[in-house]
């Protein structure tokens, strides 16, 4: 089916947060906790995981020396300008680009194929005397139906991030567990088509993530979309910085194909240490980044879709690098949806949820 809606290329960031001036060190006591509601009901809110026990197994009961308890509660905080706050988002963003990139070609290429052959196995058919579109209607009737459930969620959801300066800069400890209110957000989108049928949320004071993406029909054709939590570390000695977080996870994923179309759901988590010159302050390099894929599925037949949904308490993701005292190392966890559905009824959903519960750390020299 020839598709009328011309392409569209849209990819955003959000802004960088008003900050101070330049980037300097100042100390800050922190207040008293603020009370959090569970993302999940059945997960409990602050858990540690496997990994994050592993890290911190030998410590005191409560993972800190004196000393570390100490600046637990008067950790120096990491200021920066507006575009050095920017800069900051930078090399997330880089990845975001590149990856929809490398996956809307790689649809758009498999796309022409099976059209190719769609042609020809519709001739052959005829041929046969069969016409196999006469049996698409229901089909038809229960994707548009889909899709109006799922997008409506969507776009009737909030697009919020909570951009509130807060302290979670750790300056020197050894170990410790970082909770929310974290100090780091970003978020991300990328659109093929109209409309702009994505959604994202951040908060920094709760540690909770969405992304969700919904493609249909070329209209719009691919959605990406991204949201980030994290925190920085600046150590005071050079050695290994091992950091790990344990998330709970809800993730909900459909891709469809009506006459040989495409659809696509891909859903991840990632964890990733970027590393920072102190002076003068530049990104330098990602000194590690892990994806992990909750769920990747193609579907390029005909009248044929997939589903999938799961959820877990403590998703364990664990990550160690080689720092020293001329570098800044921002630690991110990022969640990612992205869709495609390119003519006729290709389509796909995507939407992952995650509680940043705590990230916990810990210096061996």
């Amino acid at each position: 089916m020839k598709n009328s809606h011309q392409d569209k290329h849209v990819a955003r960031d959000r802004k960088s947060d008003k900050s101070t001036s330049v980037a300097d060190i100042t100390t800050q006591t922190a207040s008293e906790a603020t009370p959090r509601r569970a993302f999940f009901q059945k997960a409990a809110v602050g858990t540690v995981g496997v990994a994050t026990g592993a890290i911190l197994a030998g410590k005191s009961s409560n993972g800190y020396a004196a000393s570390e308890r100490k600046q637990q509660f008067e950790r120096p905080k990491l200021r920066l300008s507006p575009s050095q706050l920017q800069l900051t988002k930078e090399p997330l963003r880089e990845i975001a680009v590149r990856q929809t990139k490398i996956d809307n070609d790689r649809n758009a290429a498999r796309f022409k194929r099976r059209k190719a052959y769609g042609k020809t196995f519709e001739a052959e058919m005829k041929k046969a005397g069969i016409d196999l579109r006469k049996s698409a209607g229901r089909y038809q009737r229960d994707i548009r139906k889909w899709r109006k459930t799922r997008a409506t969620e969507i776009l009737n959801r909030t697009r919020s991030t909570n951009q509130k300066q807060l302290m979670s800069t750790v300056w020197g400890d050894t170990s410790g567990v970082i909770v929310p209110e974290y100090e780091l957000s970003w978020e991300h989108y990328d659109v093929t088509g109209a409309p702009a049928s994505y959604g994202y949320s951040t908060d920094k004071s709760t540690g909770e993530l969405w992304a969700a993406a919904v493609a249909w029909d070329s209209a719009p054709k691919s959605v990406d979309s991204y949201a980030g939590l994290g925190f920085w570390y600046i150590p005071n000695q050079a050695g290994q910085l091992q950091v790990a977080s344990s998330p709970s996870l809800h993730y909900d994923g459909l891709a469809a194909a009506g006459w040989f179309d495409v659809g696509v759901s891909h859903m991840s988590i990632s964890m990733g240490i970027a590393k920072y010159l102190r002076n003068p302050f530049s990104f330098v390099e990602w000194s590690a980044i892990n994806e992990d894929v909750l769920w990747s599925h193609t579907e390029d037949d005909l009248f044929d879709d997939s589903e999938q949904e799961g959820s877990t308490s403590a998703h364990n993701m664990t990550t160690t690098v080689a720092a020293d005292t001329s570098h800044y190392y921002a630690v991110w966890v990022w969640v990612r949806s992205y869709s495609y559905g390119e003519n006729g009824f290709g389509a796909g959903f995507s939407s992952v949820e995650a509680d940043v519960n705590s990230f916990s750390y810990a210096f061996f020299t």
